[in-house]
């Protein structure tokens, strides 16, 4: 009994804990259940919604339909009431005492009369759309017949051989086609009566040649001081067209229009040969001596209205010397030929601090120039455009990994936490790091070793590069190998089109010169990589805290804090390395905080930056 007793009491804790179990899952089912009917009253709704639409755009064209029905079937009510009574219908519709053989010709004679009504409705809509092409076409070719007309003109008085040559060599447009008759339908005479009286007449004969240089002669029917929507220009003495004005009235207005087109051209050549100030540019362009002139180049809408609601006057010409103000790219300012008093939104040589390029390079002068560290205020930063930078950038990242090892070795140490790094991680990270304390005086004699302080080895770096900073039992898959590393940092800058055509031609060439070199240098890569992986697995990353005991252990323990603190007394940024070696990388190219992004890992910033040709900025975090 004692025994059951026992068993029993220690059963009942599996029980409670398998019966919370099954509520949690219950209610967990619950919530899924009630979160999938809200889904589905929400797409049922938006459904119903589209529907409503449908219905609605159905409606809309059945209305459509049926207005278009009306209007044709009125129209051929008039015409049916013009004809005579003979061809009306003399009998009424078949009735109940009707024979079955009246009843089918009633049948027949209505089916007729319905084709007949659509075969007249379809050939309306044809002659429509006839005559709204042949009037759109005899529009342009109105336009080309005017410009002809007035380069004849122009080649009456035109001095210059070249240019009469080159407007003599222009052919001369076809002629006009002629506009239907009544006879069209009244549809397409509806529309055409539409058009003003000078453009309703009918030519019936083609207009004349541009050898006959006194035809033409051009009067303005609407004058442009009117503020009209259009200028018809009505040609006299070409048989397309009728003109009701006297001569004398026509050459007046003639003369009015070359008046105007003579002083226009001649204020504009004066602009352009004798602006030498801007009061002399103001006076030109109708501008007031008082008012102030500024130019937007680049876009900028908003900057444009707010000044003209300032009452500034806008220089359209972007390239113009004349100017009180100028807004524009800092590419498009001549600073060097600036006016006093003239004000520009970007100073000269301004790109210097205010790119992030710009200000990472001449921050790294200040400390010859001017006695300033910028490690003490600046976080390092690379520019990852150039080859050398990268490198240097790489080398850091992995002297930053060794250094965020130890601290967290130090920190489950002193925590007494159940896992941390393995013997080897922490062994090789210790070697890493002490390269960075030893002076380089002291082995100056020894030229490996001296190499071997700025360098941490291809062996080392498979190590720790599998190394997780979050979990110390987890690995990293997908690293970079060293051949892959190199590409990356030894790659070309923002390659081109052309570049990477030739590229691949030339791929494409030495392909079956060097298949076998090729084959081989895969076989060995991959002998390589195996051995590689077998000697990183067998090395174990992660061990208990327990096993770091004993005189060989405590010894690793202490080297490992004097060098950190050594660390911390000649390293300035030793500070902001951290535990989990972030980085912040930014495009070089974009402003307000666009495009950043905080990474961890060596082969994900790689292929992040690859993307726009390494025009990246990489600052430690």
């Amino acid at each position: 009994l004692t025994k059951m007793r026992h068993v029993t009491e220690a059963a009942s804790p599996a029980l409670k804990t398998t019966a919370s179990n099954d509520e949690r899952v219950s209610k967990l089912v619950q919530r899924m259940s009630a979160r999938h009917l809200d889904l589905i009253r929400e797409l049922s709704a938006k459904n119903r919604e589209k529907e409503e639409q449908l219905k609605k755009e159905e409606q809309r064209q059945r209305k459509r339909e049926s207005s278009l029905r009306t209007r044709i079937l009125s129209r051929m009510g008039d015409e049916k009431a013009e004809k005579p009574q003979d061809e009306l219908p003399t009998r009424n519709p078949p009735d109940e005492t009707s024979s079955p053989e009246e009843r089918r010709l009633w049948k027949l004679k209505c089916n007729m009369d319905i084709e007949r009504r659509q075969q007249e409705a379809i050939q309306r809509l044809q002659e429509f759309k006839r005559a709204k092409t042949l009037k759109t076409e005899r529009e342009q070719l109105k336009r080309e017949w005017r410009a002809h007309r007035a380069k004849s003109y122009l080649l009456e008085q035109c001095q210059n051989s070249d240019l009469r040559e080159y407007l003599e060599s222009k052919e001369k447009p076809r002629a006009l086609p002629r506009l239907p008759r009544k006879e069209a339908s009244s549809c397409a005479s509806r529309v055409l009566s539409r058009r003003p009286e000078s453009e309703s007449e009918v030519e019936k004969e083609p207009s004349p040649p541009p050898s006959e240089p006194s035809s033409p002669r051009v009067t303005l029917a609407r004058d442009e001081s009117e503020g009209q929507e259009e200028e018809q220009v009505i040609c006299e003495g070409s048989p397309s067209m009728s003109c009701k004005e006297s001569p004398s009235a026509s050459s007046s207005r003639r003369a009015d229009v070359i008046t105007r087109f003579v002083r226009r051209m001649r204020s504009a050549q004066i602009a352009m040969k004798t602006a030498r100030h801007l009061s002399d540019w103001k006076r030109l362009n109708c501008c007031p001596q008082s008012t102030s002139v500024f130019i937007c180049a680049g876009g900028y809408p908003d900057f444009t209205k707010a000044m003209l609601a300032r009452g500034w006057f806008q220089n359209e010409d972007k390239d113009s010397r004349f100017f009180d103000m100028k807004w524009a790219p800092a590419a498009a300012m001549d600073h060097d030929n600036l006016l006093p008093g003239q004000v520009v939104n970007h100073f000269h040589g301004s790109r210097e601090i205010t790119t992030k390029v710009g200000l990472t390079l001449n921050l790294r002068n200040c400390l010859p120039m001017c006695g300033a560290d910028p490690d003490s205020f600046y976080p390092r930063a690379y520019d990852l455009y150039d080859p050398l930078e990268r490198a240097d950038f790489a080398l850091n990242f992995k002297f930053t990994k060794a250094q965020a090892i130890l601290r967290e070795f130090l920190r489950n140490i002193d925590s007494q936490s159940g896992m941390t790094f393995g013997y080897d991680v922490v062994s090789t990270s210790f070697k890493i790091c002490l390269r960075l304390v030893t002076d380089p005086a002291e082995i100056m004699d020894c030229p490996e070793m001296a190499e071997a302080l700025a360098h941490v080895s291809t062996e080392e770096w498979s190590l720790l590069e599998q190394v997780c900073l979050d979990d110390c039992t987890q690995r990293l898959e997908g690293a970079l190998n060293a051949e892959d590393l190199h590409d990356f940092i030894h790659k070309r800058n923002v390659p081109t089109e052309a570049m990477r055509e030739r590229e691949r031609n030339k791929e494409k060439r030495q392909k079956e010169k060097e298949k076998d070199k090729i084959l081989s240098a895969i076989e060995e890569k991959k002998r390589k990589k195996s051995k590689v992986k077998k000697s990183c697995s067998a090395v174990s990353l992660a061990a208990p805290v327990s096993t770091f005991k004993g005189l060989r252990a405590e010894h690793l323990i202490s080297q490992v804090r004097e060098v950190l603190e050594e660390m911390d007394t000649t390293n300035r940024q030793f500070g902001i390395n951290g535990c989990r070696n972030a980085w912040i990388v930014k495009p070089s190219g974009k402003s307000r905080g666009r495009g950043i992004k905080v990474m961890r890992e060596l082969d994900e910033i790689f292929r992040h930056c690859e993307t726009d040709g390494f025009q990246w900025i990489c600052q430690k975090y």
